[in-house]
């Protein structure tokens, strides 16, 4: 990549005594390469040598792919092996040691042009081997950091070979790094094309690779409107709104450089989907870590004429899509498509039609019924209900599911017909539009002045006739190629004749609990025995005795599956010997809590939760008796609660008298004697090492009582 020239030359018209900067430690400098250059140094010497790689076959034309063997535990090397010209010992003197010298300055066909990329290995490792084959030469070169820290390269073996002319870099990983290092190898070739895509080798089998790049709508050359998600190791942050490829190789755009350039913040803020900006090497200008787009005088302007040529691309794109949509279908299905890429606002209008917030509307709209239909499913019933809803609007989802009501058949058959139409398609909404007669108040109307005039009726007239309202109709069905609603199939109701039966022993009514009033349902033994449900019941006429016990435990029950009711005494009678059906009054009397539900109460009347969950962090073993007992207490037969319900504790309480007594003399204790608890359970910060010198400290003056 050729690098921007900069002539920075004084001119003056005086004699001047002129000295030259230096370099004196070339440790130093080289060390400070190695630790601040790279601030993602993994996934940055992965790109380097893969780009290297690249690079290598690209400058004598070959087209023979990289082997790129990612690391794993069974091999944990990182290698790039490419088929170029390999590295000469010429070049390995004069450009693989030399920081700042390079190879790729010639022109814009290769990745790079600083002259560090090559030694990024030493940000992650001390060493790292470079194999050259080249002349039939195989050399074998150990990088390493030398005794004084400069870098220095070793030819470990130097032997003939028919080995392909090329070069393999090996880097040895740290155990926990395979799973980054796979990561950057998949980021760094995400963008690559077909061609130039590497053969990846030491892949996990159970893993299926990286992803492919799946292109988005390409608007020009370098423009591509991408509404998939970006993959995680691509590292795009989820609400960035654009990223830059350079020649392949993915740099994220900071809001900070966008901010600076207002044509390109412009662009992006129009778009809806990301943003994925393909250019070439020398375009602009990168940071000398490779790592993102340098914030210069010259990226800002490059990136300013490539918004400006997108922002055109963009605009004749949309312009063309809209000016080729004839029908009002066509202008709303590119609507659609378009409006997923960017904003098209000011294509909203067509003909008598104007989008607005995902739905279309028109005063035309007003002529007609125009009727929203969907399947809404509700709390505790087993299938969706149909539900119409009138409106003078059509949603965007639903143009191409726009039926006009052909027949005259009962609304239950009409029904069925969408119900069943939705259920088969996976939807749960469309439209049924219909013609209509409107009538209002008569306006010349006035209401008469006299006692009874509240009872007066006006007189309506027509301000719509039906003949005009299916005029319109017409319109309407042809603008969005209605269908009519009888060509949805539906499946008849087969009727199958009754026996006779003696309904009054077979029905009954029971009014079951609601938590604040009661709800009666219709039903029989056998609906109810094909059903696990339980009921406590109450007579009727005793109801009001019992409804505040039965809207208090009403929650507590339902979790439990089991329904509060009222019944009567018929009803009773019907019922008996269903196992299903019991009497609240037998079960209330019978009641005893099992030891889960008395914990639960038990926490309920617990006063001192927090200052026990203090004191049971520490190990230390607590002196005073009673301390010591209501803690091991808590920890083994209370549970933290608040869903026991205020009845059941009424019904309990001399179950929980003990306990709350005990309780109480606790907080007496830790008020009184142990005043630090309450203290400390208030702290910010408490430490294992806090509460043991608060035991500590309990012991101390149990010890002195």
């Amino acid at each position: 990549m050729k690098l921007a020239a900069h002539n920075n030359a004084l001119e003056t018209n005086t004699e001047v005594v002129s000295q030259d900067f230096g370099i004196g430690d070339i440790g130093v400098l080289i060390g400070m390469l190695r630790k601040n250059v790279y601030q993602h140094r993994i996934r940055t010497l992965v790109q380097e040598y893969m780009c290297n790689g690249r690079d290598a076959a690209r400058e004598i034309n070959s087209t023979k792919r990289i082997i790129v063997s990612i690391p794993n535990e069974l091999s944990p090397v990182f290698k790039v092996r490419d088929y170029g010209p390999g590295i000469t010992p010429q070049r390995m003197t004069k450009v693989f040691l030399q920081y700042g010298n390079s190879t790729k300055r010639t022109g814009n066909g290769q990745t790079g042009g600083f002259g560090i990329g090559a030694k990024s290995a030493w940000s992650y490792t001390d060493s790292f081997t470079v194999i050259s084959i080249t002349g039939g030469v195989k050399r074998t070169y150990v990088c390493h950091l030398g005794a004084n820290n400069q870098g220095r390269a070793d030819l470990m073996s130097e032997v003939e070979t028919t080995e392909e002319t090329g070069t393999e870099i090996h880097v040895a990983i740290k155990p926990n790094d395979s799973r980054e290092f796979r990561q950057a190898v998949f980021r760094a070739c995400y963008f690559w094309t077909d061609a130039e895509r590497p053969e990846l080798r030491g892949l996990n089998q159970t893993f299926d690779g990286p992803t492919k790049h799946v292109k988005g709508l390409m608007i020009g050359k370098s423009l591509e409107i991408n509404a998939s998600s970006v993959p995680d190791f691509v590292q795009m942050d989820y609400h960035a709104k654009a990223l830059m490829v350079v020649d392949g190789v993915p740099y994220p755009m900071g809001s900070d450089l966008i901010e600076k350039i207002p044509n390109m913040e412009s662009l992006l803020e129009r778009l809806v989907s990301k943003a994925i900006i393909h250019i070439g090497n020398g375009v602009i200008e990168v940071a000398m870590s490779r790592e993102q787009i340098a914030d210069s005088p010259f990226t800002i302007e490059a990136m300013s004429d490539l918004a400006k040529t997108m922002e055109s691309n963009l605009k004749s794109h949309i312009t063309t899509i809209f000016k080729l949509a004839k029908t009002n279908a066509e202008w709303i299905k590119a609507f659609k498509e378009l409006s997923n890429l960017a904003n098209v606002d000011d294509y909203s209008k067509f003909g008598d039609y104007k989008i607005e917030r995902s739905a279309i509307y028109s005063e035309n709209f007003s002529d007609i019924e125009c009727m929203h239909v969907s399947l809404r499913k509700k709390r505790r019933a087993k299938n969706a209900s149909l539900e119409r809803e009138n409106g003078r609007f059509i949603n965007l989802d639903n143009v191409d599911n726009v039926f006009v009501c052909d027949t005259t058949e009962p609304v239950v058959t009409q029904n069925k017909r969408m119900r069943e139409y939705m259920e088969r398609t996976n939807r749960m909404s469309m439209m049924l539009i219909n013609a209509t007669e409107k009538k209002s108040i008569d306006p010349k109307w006035v209401r008469p002045v006299h006692v009874n005039s509240s009872l007066a009726v006006a007189p309506m007239i027509v301000t719509l006739t039906f003949k005009e309202s299916k005029k319109v109709l017409a319109k309407i069905v042809a603008d969005f190629n209605a269908k009519g609603l009888s060509t949805l199939p539906y499946t008849p109701t087969v009727r199958i004749p009754k026996a006779k039966r003696d309904r009054t022993k077979e029905m009954f009514t029971m009014h079951e609990s609601t938590g604040n009033g009661k709800s009666p349902k219709t039903t029989t033994i056998e609906t109810v025995q094909n059903t696990t449900d339980t009921y406590y019941y109450v007579p009727y006429k005793q109801y009001d005795k019992f409804a505040s016990e039965l809207n208090d435990l009403f929650e507590y029950m339902d979790r439990q599956k089991i329904t509060l009711c009222a019944m009567t005494e018929d009803s009773i009678s019907m019922v008996q010997g269903c196992k299903q059906f019991r009497s609240y009054t037998e079960w209330k009397t019978n009641f005893k809590p099992d030891a889960k539900t008395l914990a639960r109460m038990k926490g309920c009347k617990a006063k001192n939760h927090k200052e026990v969950n203090l004191l049971k962090r520490s190990k230390e073993t607590i002196k005073d008796k009673h301390v010591a007992l209501m803690l091991h207490e808590y920890r083994n037969n209370v549970i933290e609660s608040d869903i026991v319900p205020k009845t059941l504790l009424e019904w309990c309480k001399d179950d929980l008298a003990h306990f709350v007594a005990e309780d109480d003399k606790l907080t007496k204790l830790l008020d009184d004697v142990y005043p630090l608890v309450g203290a400390l359970q208030n702290a910010y910060n408490v430490t294992t090492g806090h509460i043991d010198e608060l035991v500590y400290y309990i012991n101390a003056k149990n010890k002195g009582r």
